[in-house]
């Protein structure tokens, strides 16, 4: 019977070649090492986990007292200490090789018990995790090295499939201003993904618990468990990075705070007003906006910016409508993608145009280009801006703000003609 099936979680060979040395050896020329009977009775005595002391009870009745019986063994053959007869009594661990266990309370009535199937305490670790691979992880009954790698290919998978959906969920080229069960559904995705960091992460650091009980090897297991800490506080921020402007969203929604631009179709005027922060909410009153007769062709933009999505989005509204825009005040950040959509991009004299990378109130201020600064980059881009001036503006952190010269938005490709150059009508 080759024992380490049973209890992978006993010491290494030359570990017990040097605690029992001949107890311990090889009786062929194969590669087998074998025990002792005194020798394993020990090991399973010193490893005193469940599956040990359980196998070797299992040994004693079926194995070794037999045989001692069969051998003439007066200390096999000594009745059962008097004690033990008593019914219900505990024994001691002197008496029985297992940890003394009181009798069951009186079972509850049929109606009232729960079916719960138990698999054997010693089955080996391939029937357990095949049989519950996700749960048999979370519980660290699997060896470190299958811990990491299956739960990291797992990990993985379940990564990619849902930034997958994230992406396509998020995408301002499909959004058509429906944001509350994006907003929800963005949220089961990132709770997905945090159980999922936290079922890989945690099975790592309870596998290293469990190999410390066990007796095996200290430095291996506070490695392995440092290992699952910092795993866990390492990736849990990475999925909130590219979906925290829909969890900001969604909180505002919850709490009825949506913070939404106003928009005006003034026929008077001759064009479309939107002023105020884009927050979501504010595609929808702008197509509305450009569905409303008299037709009006010319948006005036004022606006501090907003949610990225929500701006992109306006943006591609204006550019499919081939609507003029205008700017005769402030218009930064998100602002300045609906300012570069206009077929005509008008500038008035008092204008500010202020340019800046994303962020987001949740995680800050990031170092470097994010995935929508890159979508903001090939946006600008689309519109003829020049790419010198393109990096110049998302180079700018998003604490800060570059406000070009007019003159330098004309010679980039930004902005097309001054207001006091605009169309009859305007």
């Amino acid at each position: 019977m080759d024992v380490k099936k049973i209890l992978p979680s006993l010491r290494s060979d030359s570990q017990l070649a040097q605690v029992y040395s001949t107890d311990f050896r090889s009786l062929d020329k194969s590669k087998r090492v074998f025990f002792s009977e005194r020798a394993l009775k020990k090991e399973l005595q010193y490893n005193r986990s469940q599956d040990a002391l359980m196998f070797l009870a299992w040994l004693e009745k079926n194995v070794y007292y037999p045989a001692a019986r069969k051998r003439g063994d007066a200390d096999a053959l000594k009745p059962m200490p008097e004690k033990s007869r008593n019914h219900g009594e505990e024994l001691d661990d002197d008496d029985l090789h297992i940890p003394a266990r009181k009798l069951p309370p009186a079972p509850k009535p049929q109606h009232l018990q729960k079916k719960v199937i138990r698999h054997p305490e010693a089955a080996s670790f391939g029937a357990r995790f095949l049989r519950k691979p996700f749960l048999a992880l979370w519980r660290g009954d699997v060896e470190m090295s299958q811990t990491i790698l299956l739960g990291g290919l797992a990990m993985v998978a379940w990564i990619v499939a849902t930034e997958f959906l994230i992406d396509v969920v998020t995408s301002p080229t499909h959004y058509t201003g429906a944001y509350v069960w994006r907003q929800w559904l963005v949220l089961l995705l990132l709770l997905s993904l945090g159980v999922a960091v936290a079922w890989w992460c945690v099975g790592i650091m309870r596998c290293a618990i469990r190999r410390q009980h066990e007796g095996r090897s200290f430095r291996a297991s506070l490695a392995g468990f440092v290992f699952g800490l910092t795993l866990l506080f390492y990736l849990l921020p990475f999925p909130l990075a590219a979906t925290s402007e829909w969890v900001e969203g969604w909180w505002d929604t919850v709490q009825g705070e949506l913070q939404t631009a106003e928009v005006i179709h003034d026929k008077h005027l001759g064009r479309i007003v939107v002023r105020g922060e884009l927050g979501f909410g504010t595609y929808k009153r702008l197509e509305a906006a450009l569905k409303q007769t008299p037709v009006l062709t010319l948006v005036e933009i004022d606006s501090p910016g907003g949610y990225v999505v929500e701006g992109l989005a306006m943006a591609r509204l204006l550019e499919k409508a081939g609507a003029d825009t205008v700017s005769l005040e402030e218009c930064s950040s998100a602002c300045t993608y609906l300012l570069a959509a206009g077929k005509e991009r008008y500038l008035g004299p008092k204008s500010e145009i202020g340019f800046h990378r994303s962020f987001s109130r949740s995680l800050g201020f990031g170092k470097g280009w994010s995935s929508w600064d890159h979508r903001v980059a090939d946006y600008y881009r689309s519109r003829g801006t020049d790419e010198a001036f393109v990096k110049r503006a998302l180079d700018t952190p998003g604490y800060d703000l570059w406000v070009p010269t007019h003159g330098d938005m004309f010679a980039a490709g930004y902005a097309t003609k001054r207001w006091d150059e605009r169309r009859a009508g305007y």
